[in-house]
C-alpha cells in the first residue's frame, strides 16, 4: 500500500519515492538546479502556483512513474487535557461542542455558579452582539464549518504565523470565541485558564481520501525546505471531514508537544 506520510522531511522524501520512483538524492539535485523564481519571470503567463509547477516538472523527469496513493496520513492540531486518548475519535464541531462547554465550565469554577453559566450559554451568549459570538454561531450553525480539520504537513503546525494560519496548538478557534465573550461579560480570563490546564496536541490519523495535487504540495514544501525559504500556504493543504468525525480506528498516534 502506498501511503503519503508528511510527518518528517524524511518520511516525505520516502513517500515521494514510493509514489514517483524518484529517490531523495535525485530530487534534491533537481531542486538545486531548478530556479522557480526565474521560471516565473521567464513565463509570465504560467498561472499555476509552485505546487502545480513542481508536479508538472517532476512528471517530465525520465525516472518518474507516478503510482496511485492508497492512503494519506493527516495531522489534527488542537490543545487538550493531558491523557486524552481520543477514544471517541476526533469529533466534528457539532458532536463535540457540548464537551467543550463542559470543559470550560470546569475551568471557570469559582467565578460563576452553574445557574449563571447555563444562563450565559443559553441566553446571554445567544443575545451577544460581539464579533466572537457571531463567529461562534456562524461555525456552529452550518455543518460546512464542522470539520474536523487537519494538516497534510506536520511541520506547518509550528509556522502558523509564517503561513498565515490560526495557531491551533495555542487554542481551538471555537474555544477562543467562547472565552472572549465570557471575559467580556464576567471579566475572567478563561482563555488563559484553558491554556494553563491544557497541552498542545497533534493527532495523526489515516484516510483513504487522496487527490492528485497532494503530491505537488509535498514537492513544494520540500523545495522550500531545501532552499531555506519561508513557507507559504501552497506548502500545505488541509483535510476537511465535512461534519463527519474521524473514527478512533483511523487514529495512528496521539502526540502531546
Amino acid at each position: 500500500m502506498i501511503v503519503l506520510d508528511c510527518e518528517t522531511v524524511g518520511t516525505m522524501y520516502e513517500s515521494v519515492e514510493s509514489i514517483t520512483g524518484i529517490n531523495r538524492s535525485d530530487l534534491e539535485a533537481f531542486f538545486s538546479d531548478f530556479d522557480m523564481d526565474k521560471f516565473y519571470e521567464e513565463n509570465p503567463d504560467f498561472y499555476e502556483s509552485g505546487d502545480g509547477l513542481l508536479l508538472l516538472k517532476i512528471r517530465e523527469m525520465e525516472k518518474c512513474n507516478i503510482q496511485q496513493i492508497d492512503a494519506v496520513n493527516w495531522f489534527h492540531l488542537t490543545r487538550t487535557y493531558k491523557g486524552n486518548s481520543f477514544n471517541q475519535g476526533i469529533l466534528s464541531l457539532g458532536e463535540g461542542i457540548n464537551h467543550i462547554w463542559d470543559i470550560l465550565y470546569e475551568l471557570q469554577k469559582g467565578h460563576v455558579s452553574k445557574e449563571e453559566w447555563d444562563d450565559f450559554r443559553h441566553n446571554k451568549f445567544v443575545e451577544s452582539k460581539s464579533h466572537s459570538a457571531w463567529l461562534y454561531h456562524l461555525k456552529l450553525g452550518d455543518k460546512f464549518h464542522w470539520g474536523p480539520y487537519a494538516m497534510l504537513v506536520r511541520e506547518i503546525a509550528f509556522v502558523s504565523e509564517e503561513v498565515g494560519n490560526h495557531d491551533y496548538l495555542d487554542a481551538p478557534e471555537i474555544v477562543e470565541d467562547i472565552c472572549h465573550v465570557f471575559d467580556g461579560m464576567y471579566h475572567c480570563n478563561l482563555l488563559e485558564r484553558f491554556r494553563m490546564e491544557t497541552y498542545p496536541c497533534i493527532v495523526k490519523f489515516q484516510s483513504n481520501q487522496s487527490k492528485d495535487y497532494y503530491l505537488g504540495i509535498v514537492l513544494n514544501f520540500l523545495y522550500y525546505q531545501y532552499h531555506g525559504m519561508e513557507m507559504s500556504l501552497h506548502c500545505n493543504t488541509c483535510f476537511d471531514g465535512k461534519g463527519e468525525s474521524v473514527t478512533f480506528e483511523q487514529i495512528l498516534k496521539v502526540e502531546f508537544i
